[in-house]
């Protein structure tokens, strides 16, 4: 059930016989204007309907779908909540209440109406609605049992069998997982998302018979975007079998696909950038002392920052809480209260408005820091909103990872990254000049802050990992563990493409992009410009 649909099964009339007559004729023009996608007639008629029957549910459970479907999901919790008090236990609004909450950034609340709606009807739809959104929240282990659980009741529910999938990759699982992900490939059920989870494992060779389907599964996928799934896998498959130009042919086809659904623009990026640093030229962190709970790690993907988290959540006062969107989230909604863009109110805030955002920061991870007194925030797009994170939690840490540039962007490139996600890595020019901006920026940062900032380099990190990790855990004010020596050995949930990887012990393999020689060229000459 999504926010919007609007097929009649979905948006048909519940009980209406107790509704006066009026109220029923307003319901039925909402219905009407809301099927032509017009939210604000809907919404009017919806007014009259409450003004007539406001002790029944249906007029509040159709206009919490109204305003849901405008953008307005707080707005919408309070419809489905009021819904709820005249049909208690409805699961139907239940379900509705959650994807409400769970839009409006409150995941822990849709959680524990997710497990009222299961606690009613233990369904394995609703039990994997409860599993999706415990993944959304960051909890893989309960979501890896709630999978399962939905499982038990519907063997044949693929979504869920690709959600346990995953969830036990994350769990470091990986031959549980491996077994999950063929035995979909085998029923041909979610098989484009099945091959790529394969590839994320790392651990999978691919051989010539999964060549064979990987080729077949891209010729008939139906749409462009599974297409460049597939591609993406047959160009890891065609590297295992040492056929680089036929790989790199593939990874170039699949990026050819994703930039003409994603664009990106990199003059528009690099002015966004500018106006940032310029933004922050005049902002001092003060009250120095304030977030120095949490370490944020920064940086291009695919740079070494879930090793680095690894080293860091081996340590028996760090909590490894992965990619969060908290800090964007913050800034975001006080963009949304100002109606201006962070660059235009971050010169004018004053250090109350910073303290205010740190603590709800510190206030929206604090679940992080419920075992350890500290935690990791590994989001590696948070560089640009470094200095932010300084103004509002000066005691913060930052870790800016830094790896070989030419392996970064192919590693970038061969990457398939949820849609949208990073559009900037579909073209050798784009990656290259996002690269340039990502490096400029944390330098930046790290000339002015050098106690709050520190650049991480991944190739000094594997020549002497001792040195470097203990110098590390100083500048993170950490005393030394000799278990961050061995951060392979950390028993953790890792939510990010590197879980395999990392499970590893710390070591330099040889280089990828070694392997496509000339192919490169157009690559390591982008990357040559300044």
């Amino acid at each position: 059930m999504k926010a919007n649909e609007t097929s009649a099964e979905a948006l048909a009339l519940g009980d209406t016989q107790t509704l006066p007559a009026r109220a029923k004729v307003a319901l039925h023009a909402a219905l009407k204007t809301l099927a032509r996608g017009d939210l604000a007639g809907s919404e009017r008629e919806l007014t009259v309907a409450l003004a007539l029957a406001p002790e029944h549910a249906e007029p509040h459970r159709l206009l919490g779908i109204v305003l849901l479907r405008a953008g307005q999901p707080a707005h919408a919790c309070a419809c489905f909540e009021s819904a709820l008090q005249r049909r208690p236990g409805d699961a139907d609004l239940l379900t509705r209440l959650a994807q409400a909450q769970a839009d409006s950034g409150d995941l822990a609340g849709a959680i524990a109406t997710a497990r009222a709606l299961v606690a009613s009807r233990a369904d394995a739809a609703h039990v994997y609605f409860l599993a999706g959104l415990l993944d959304r929240h960051g909890e893989s282990e309960a979501a890896r049992d709630a999978a399962a659980q939905a499982l038990a009741l519907d063997p044949q529910h693929a979504k869920a069998r690709l959600l346990h999938a995953r969830c036990l990759f994350q769990c470091g699982e990986l031959a549980v997982a491996q077994a999950q992900y063929r035995q979909l490939l085998d029923a041909r059920r979610e098989s484009a998302a099945a091959w790529h989870g394969l590839a994320e494992l790392r651990t999978v060779r691919f051989d010539a018979d999964d060549r064979a389907a990987l080729t077949a599964l891209a010729r008939a996928a139906s749409s462009p975007l599974e297409r460049a799934t597939v591609l993406h896998v047959l160009g890891r498959a065609q590297e295992d079998g040492g056929n680089y130009p036929a790989a790199f042919a593939s990874f170039c086809a699949a990026a050819e696909l994703e930039r003409a659904a994603f664009p990106w623009q990199a003059a528009a990026f690099e002015k966004y950038v500018d106006e940032l640093r310029d933004a922050f030229a005049g902002v001092e962190p003060v009250d120095g002392e304030r977030g120095t709970e949490v370490i944020f790690i920064v940086g291009m993907p695919r740079s070494g920052s879930t090793v680095v988290e690894q080293i860091l959540a081996a340590h028996s006062a760090v909590e490894g809480a992965s990619e969060l969107p908290d800090l964007q989230a913050v800034i975001q909604q006080e963009s949304a209260r100002r109606q201006a863009p962070l660059a235009r109110w971050a010169p004018v805030a004053s250090a109350a408005d910073w303290r205010r955002l740190g603590e709800a920061y510190l206030l929206r991870t604090q679940r992080w820091r419920q075992h350890k007194p500290r935690c990791t925030d590994k989001m590696p797009g948070n560089w640009l909103f470094a200095a932010a994170a300084l103004a509002m939690l000066p005691g913060a840490r930052i870790v800016d990872c830094r790896r070989d540039a030419l392996e970064t962007c192919w590693s970038c490139f061969t990457q398939f990254f949820a849609p949208g996600l990073v559009p900037w890595s579909r073209t050798f020019a784009d990656l290259a000049h996002y690269s340039r901006l990502c490096s400029r920026g944390g330098d930046e940062l790290a000339a002015r802050h050098p106690q709050r900032v520190r650049v991480q380099r991944y190739e000094a990190l594997v020549d002497d990992p001792e040195a470097q990790i203990r110098a590390l855990l100083e500048f993170c004010g950490l005393p030394f563990e000799p278990a961050c020596l061995r951060p392979h050995e950390a028993r953790r949930v890792v939510r990010t493409a590197s879980a395999g990887q990392v499970r590893s012990p710390l070591l330099q393999g040889p280089s990828k992009a070694a392997r496509y020689g000339v192919l490169l060229d157009p690559l390591r000459a982008a990357l040559a410009v300044r």
